[in-house]
């Protein structure tokens, strides 16, 4: 009897630890595109937020180029998903395994423009006459190719549909591809931000479409990898649909002074007032995702 009883806490044990491994979440694996230098920011200031989806739908494996385009969803298949029976379904993961992860800055809204055409002073600019780009579009190509090979050290930020419904995922109107900012502890043990939102006096969401990521699926993006003379614990701050999201809690430096608020947030904290008509202003609210 005294066996048996052994015998089955062992099997429960057994199928509890296999049901937990079997559920637990597998990261993508993240190929890096080609490179030359790899900088990491040491930054003196608060620094503007300004995310890169490099891919949306990930399952398995994302090779990183500049040749995604995320906007592949049409509206029947929002209508048919049911995105609005999961509200809560959304994990962040800061990935902090990958130690010597890097990425570009480009992806494939990052298109240089080709340089203006030079004119010869002496002789009057003919608007009717037919110009040859093909010598800038070459100068733009090579200028696009450095700084593609131009990459930063990062952390790889994995977005998560943990359900079986499809979710929208809110595409901002202000800078960078996500609603997501890095935040750290200060010297008080409080969450501080270290990034934010520049958002200005005009916002227009001409032709704006949101993401649309299928369950179980990733969006992958990432966040710069600071050095600096302060060792703390920071996290992602994530917001879609107004709602706030943090992910997991993980070490890393920056400089103490990163806290502080640049001139250019000061500026638009003056500008947009804590309320209009006694609500709160979302473009105030905006600079720092303040929806908690």
């Amino acid at each position: 009897m005294k066996y048996n009883f052994l015998f089955n806490v062992i099997l429960l044990i057994f199928v509890v630890t296999s049901c937990k491994k079997d559920n637990k979440i597998k990261f993508p694996v993240l190929i890096t595109s080609e490179y030359d230098t790899v900088i990491q920011i040491n930054s003196k200031e608060m620094m503007i937020s300004e995310p890169i989806v490099y891919g949306i739908n990930v399952k398995d494996t994302l090779k990183i180029s500049g040749s995604f385009n995320y906007l592949s969803h049409n509206f029947d298949e929002l209508l048919r998903s049911e995105f609005n029976k999961a509200e809560d379904s959304i994990l962040i993961f800061v990935d902090t395994k990958q130690l010597n992860f890097h990425t570009s800055e480009m992806n494939f809204y990052s298109i240089l423009p080709p340089p203006p055409p030079s004119l010869n002073n002496s002789e009057p600019f003919d608007v009717n006459s037919e110009y040859n780009y093909s010598n800038d579009l070459q100068i733009s190509k090579r200028l696009r190719t450095e700084r593609e090979r131009k990459h930063y050290k990062t952390l790889p930020v994995f977005i998560f549909n943990n359900s079986k419904f499809g979710r929208v995922i809110s595409k901002p109107i202000v800078n960078g591809d996500l609603f997501m900012q890095v935040q750290a502890k200060d010297k008080n043990n409080q969450w501080k931000p270290i990034e934010y939102n520049y958002v200005p006096g005009f916002i227009c969401g001409t032709g704006h479409q949101d993401y649309f990521l299928k369950p179980k699926h990733f969006i992958v993006s990432t966040i710069r990898k600071y050095s600096g003379d302060y060792l703390t614990t920071m996290r992602v701050k994530f917001m879609s649909s107004q709602k706030i999201y943090y992910s997991n809690e993980f070490e890393g430096e920056i400089n103490y002074s990163q806290f502080k608020k640049t001139e250019a947030v000061v500026f638009m904290e003056k500008k947009y007032p804590d309320s209009i008509f006694g609500e709160p202003y979302y473009k105030r609210k905006l600079i720092f995702l303040d929806y908690d």
